[in-house]
């Protein structure tokens, strides 16, 4: 064991990369041994679910693992981005973009009234009612009016405004309130459509669900038929880089609102 962790020290120091090779072997040794204790490997649905569960961790961990295993220093936040994380290592990725959607609120309204509790502080101030009246104004303010406050006081540059507000609409009022307008706009399904006298000859009728070509397009904002799936797929592709752009957000928005500070 002493020579293990000697080999691991210094290689952390001489590979990061490495290292991150050796902890995602010991995350699936440890994780393989939990689930086989409490799966019963001959139900087919578990057996897949644990494949699967490994199968995506070991494909996602490099995508957020500087992110993951880099925290903000800031415990209100540090359990969602951690949680997050794991949601996008484990291919979760619906509950990824949800999450975010609450880090990006949770982050904007705490920096906030930290912010503006900064710079109201007097010397009478106390810990248990220091963040009182800015709470109580920007706690109960909503997405668009936060992100145009940090703005103005200095927490989000020009650009980040800009960003922020598109996945406002994109991902957040998309996948909060189930928008099908914001969240399927402008996308479309190959479909073969078939009738029920093609079910007269069901040889041909299932050859031809393999052969033939798409004959027409689903619109997926107004067939909800498709929309879970669709959702399903858009969230697979876009969940990591919405999360990383806004982690790196948070840690600008971090180096502000305490770094500055210090100075």
């Amino acid at each position: 064991m002493l020579l293990c962790r000697e080999l691991l020290i210094a290689s952390e120091k001489e590979n990061k990369s490495l290292i991150r090779g050796l902890r995602i072997i010991l995350l699936f040794d440890r994780l393989v041994v939990s689930l086989m204790k409490t799966v019963h490997m001959n139900n087919k649905i578990h057996t897949a679910f644990v494949n699967d569960l490994i199968a995506n961790i070991k494909n996602n961990y490099d995508s957020v693992a500087d992110a993951f295993e880099n925290h903000y220093d800031w415990p209100e936040i540090d359990p969602v981005r951690s949680e997050i994380c794991k949601c996008i290592i484990c291919g979760f990725y619906q509950a990824a973009i949800t999450l975010t959607n609450h880090l990006l609120e949770s982050v904007l309204k705490k920096a906030l009234i930290i912010d503006i509790s900064f710079k109201n502080k007097t010397e009478q101030n106390d810990i248990a009612n220091v963040f009182d009246d800015a709470s109580a104004h920007f706690a109960k303010e909503n997405l668009y009016n936060n992100i145009e406050q940090a703005h103005k006081v200095g927490l989000i540059t020009d650009a980040e405004k800009d960003t922020l507000h598109n996945f406002r609409d994109k991902y957040r009022n998309a996948f909060s309130h189930a928008d099908p307008q914001k969240t399927f706009s402008g996308i479309s399904i190959p479909a073969k459509i078939f009738t029920t006298k093609d079910l007269d000859n069901p040889e041909e009728f299932f050859k031809r669900v393999f052969t033939d070509m798409p004959n027409m397009t689903l619109s997926a904002e107004s067939n909800v038929i498709v929309q879970g799936l669709v959702q399903s797929i858009k969230a697979e592709q876009q969940a990591t880089q919405y999360f990383l752009t806004i982690d790196g957000v948070i840690r600008s928005i971090y180096s502000k609102l305490f770094d500055d500070k210090n100075k």
